[in-house]
């Protein structure tokens, strides 16, 4: 019975991680009006246009997909001049996709807030409870309906419409946290549009199981950003499919992975690979931070059964060669230095590459969460390595490490797919019941690895 009410209160902190880091604010608002003046306020968050990237370099890859640029921590300050605060590590993501619509129609999509029950998942309510001018404040009603319980969420945030087009929000109540977000919206043509979803958000004061939480789990620091992002971005994108033939593309079936043109002696998955226009656009990111694309939804017949899996890229620019690299990364005794979570690992060396049996431990307070897994490693070429789940606590783990250089500049790329089914024990199964919790463990996983290894690797290197 501890346990369980444990997990529950686990499990309700996640839930309120994950969906007020989309929408920022837990608490009802106190009914109190504000003022124009106190409206009037200077977001924080840069415009991804500043960048100076050309939207035109972007389109090849993210028309059917989402992709995220995780930018390095930074100082942010939020709020006028009587109330400012100012944090030093702000982590800032932006999520980006091509929407086939006009920006005067997405635009009115995303300002019609009190439709958002129809539009975001989970929200049940919506009410516009004040609007002055360019500025509207609108509180909104989660509902979650889980099987150990059930979780109602009530926040508050100001949309203001910007001079240059953008939506700025800025969260109004809470119960501690801070928050902030932009909408940007860039013409492709009279009708396609590129919707760019910039968010910040801080919850280091969200309670007591929150801390205990991204103390023991570093990487959601970064994870609840993105989650957020991508959550935000995907639900406007679904509007605009709606009534369209977009099932072929949804579950489209994956080839079989072919070693050296022929067969593997087990029936795998191919891994999305990118095109020469995709890694310069890529390429063209990671000069801002790692950049991670999210690739559509697609089926893969396993033997009797089909699985469907939602690949996660990650890439980062490398400050080493690929020889270094790959010889730091293969020693895998070093992987306990730098994966906080990560209990023992034992692996051998085959003729194919490599096989690894991994053994985690995800500490909650006093709760310790065991997942053990292992995992094949099959050498394509000299710079791309695949890896599969042979067996343990996943349903199924596919995915791939690999190494090329655009324009002279190093990348080093990590995808995965990971499916948590019912193979998972008991302890962890409830964290299975998160919404979207297969993509919630990839971004989890694989941000955890690129960062926790790419500074590892920056320490090491030669």
């Amino acid at each position: 019975m501890v346990i369980k009410i444990f997990l529950t209160k686990i499990i309700k902190s996640l839930l309120i991680i994950f969906w007020s880091a989309l929408l920022f604010c837990p608490n009802a608002y106190s009914d109190e009006f504000i003022t124009g003046e106190e409206l009037e306020w200077q977001s924080p968050i840069p415009r991804f246009q500043e960048l100076g990237i050309s939207p035109e370099h972007l389109v090849s890859l993210v028309s059917d997909k989402i992709s995220l640029l995780v930018y390095p921590e930074k100082k942010l300050s939020i709020g006028n001049s009587g109330d400012k605060k100012t944090f030093k590590n702000a982590r800032l993501v932006s999520a980006f996709t091509v929407i086939d619509a006009p920006v005067k129609k997405v635009r009115e999509l995303i300002k019609n807030y009190d439709n958002y029950p129809n539009v975001m998942p989970r929200t049940e309510k919506a009410t516009i409870i004040q609007k002055i001018g360019r500025h509207s404040l609108v509180e909104y009603l989660l509902v979650f309906k889980l099987p150990i319980m059930s979780l109602k969420i009530k926040y508050v945030f100001q949309y203001t419409e910007d001079k240059n087009g953008d939506i700025s929000i800025r969260l109004r109540e809470g119960t501690g946290e801070e928050g902030a977000s932009r909408w940007e919206f860039i013409p492709l043509s009279n009708d396609r549009t590129l919707l760019v979803f910039t968010t910040w958000n801080n919850m280091e004061n969200s309670g007591y199981f929150f801390k205990k939480i991204v103390k023991a789990q570093p990487g959601l620091k970064a994870t609840i950003p993105e989650i957020s992002a991508t959550l935000a971005i995907d639900s406007i994108k679904k509007q605009f499919l709606k009534g369209r033939n977009s099932a072929k593309n949804k579950y489209q079936f994956i080839p079989e992975l072919k070693i050296f043109n022929k067969p593997f002696n087990k029936k795998l998955p191919q891994i999305p690979v990118f095109n020469v226009e995709e890694r310069k656009a890529i390429a063209l990111l990671s000069e801002f931070g790692m950049t991670l694309v999210l690739h559509p939804k697609r089926n893969f017949k396993s033997n009797s059964e089909v699985i469907t899996l939602e690949y996660i890229s990650l890439i980062n620019k490398d400050k080493t060669s690929v020889e270094n690299h790959q010889g730091l990364l293969f020693d895998f005794d070093n992987y306990v230095d730098f994966l906080p979570q990560l209990d023992q690992i034992h692996h051998e060396k085959a003729d194919t590459g490599f096989y690894t049996e991994w053994y985690f431990k995800y500490k909650f307070g006093i709760l310790t969460l065991p997942v053990q897994f292992s995992l094949d490693y099959i050498w394509l070429d000299k710079n791309s390595l695949y890896f599969y789940l042979v067996d343990g606590d996943f349903e199924s783990f596919y995915g791939s490490l690999c190494w090329y250089s655009i324009n002279d500049d190093p990348l080093f790329q990590y995808t995965l797919a990971i499916n948590i089914g019912n193979n998972l024990p008991f302890s962890l199964k409830v964290l299975s019941k998160l919404p979207r919790s297969s993509l919630l463990s990839g971004l989890f996983m694989g941000t955890s690895f690129v960062e926790s290894q790419k500074q590892w690797i920056e320490i090491n290197r030669k």
